[in-house]
């Protein structure tokens, strides 16, 4: 059985999060695909239809179709761009605030059932009893964290003028991210209010600032290099092949290769992507588990309870 109350130091953070995954990871994943599949096969779709009226709209340009060509064409197709776009939108938000609450929600699983195999129908009720909270949350991050953060970001990025702000967003970044992740644990597990989640966020970063800022870091490093091969790799070998073997531009355009081709990279690349997130949400919600522990001494407890049943 995993243990998910744990006092962990920096490499434990890294290390557990693999561990979680070599114990938990088939009925995980199963889980995860299980809940979010059809949301994903519908973004696959819709994504298909928008390139495919990009890479129309880009073969046209380069073959010398007359120049308010892309006028004619959002006029004469414009209501179905925008459904698409529309869908899409739609389709990512409600994606994405299921797949981010996925991962808080199985731990919060594993910690109400210990040892129990942890089922769909389980994270479903927890979502479905959460949903009004989820939404709550994203709009006050939407409107309340998100403009304190491009604040933050953009003192940083001028800072990068006088050196200094290099290393001030190489920190600033994932204790971002960390503060984030660590307060929406803390909201759906808990059951906090919003503020209230965010200052235990901010107290839970700062109380172990180094490990968790340096491993947050070396998880959001370690997704960036796998993915990169799932899609800048396939990329390049896909632009080379089309460079070496077809003469101008707008013969490459014009191919189905190229654009079909396109397409799987980018839906290959939206899949691995969401996939890989998982290991840095759940890094996330070990370290939450982590400093509750030293907040709280659950484990410790625990621990007393069963030897004193065990005496019994």
């Amino acid at each position: 059985m995993f243990q998910l109350f744990k006092k962990r130091s920096f490499s434990s953070y890294i290390n557990d999060t693999f561990d979680f995954f070599k114990v938990e990871g088939k009925n995980y994943f199963k889980n995860f695909f299980l809940i979010n599949g059809a949301f994903l096969v519908l973004m696959l779709i819709c994504s298909y239809f928008l390139f495919q009226v990009y890479f129309d709209f880009m073969k046209s340009e380069m073959q010398g179709f007359q120049q308010n060509y892309l006028t004619d064409y959002i006029e004469d197709n414009g209501l179905l761009i925008f459904l698409l776009a529309f869908a899409f939108m739609i389709l990512l938000i409600l994606f994405s605030a299921i797949a981010y609450s996925f991962p808080t929600l199985y731990l919060k699983n594993m910690e109400k059932y210990p040892g129990q195999n942890i089922t769909t129908d389980m994270i479903v009720s927890d979502l479905k009893s959460q949903i009004g909270r989820i939404l709550i949350y994203i709009l006050g991050t939407v409107f309340i964290i998100l403009p304190l953060i491009f604040i933050l970001l953009g003192i940083g990025m001028v800072l990068i003028f006088i050196i200094i702000g290099i290393p001030l967003l190489l920190i600033l970044f994932p204790a971002i991210m960390s503060v984030s992740m660590l307060s929406y644990n803390e909201y759906l597990i808990k059951g906090s209010a919003f503020f209230d989640s965010i200052a235990v966020g901010i107290k839970m970063v700062k109380n172990n600032f180094w490990p968790i800022i340096g491993s947050t870091f070396i998880m959001y490093f370690i997704i960036q290099i796998v993915a990169s091969i799932f899609t800048f790799i396939p990329q390049m070998i896909l632009m080379f092949n089309l460079l070496t073997g077809v003469k101008d531009d707008a013969e490459i355009f014009a191919t189905d290769t190229f654009s079909v081709t396109y397409m799987i990279i980018m839906a290959i690349s939206m899949i691995v992507g969401f996939i890989l997130n998982n290991l840095l949400l759940v890094n996330q919600g070990l370290i939450y588990y982590s400093e509750r522990e030293v907040m709280e001494n659950n484990q410790s407890r625990f621990d007393i309870e069963q030897l004193g049943q065990s005496n019994d």
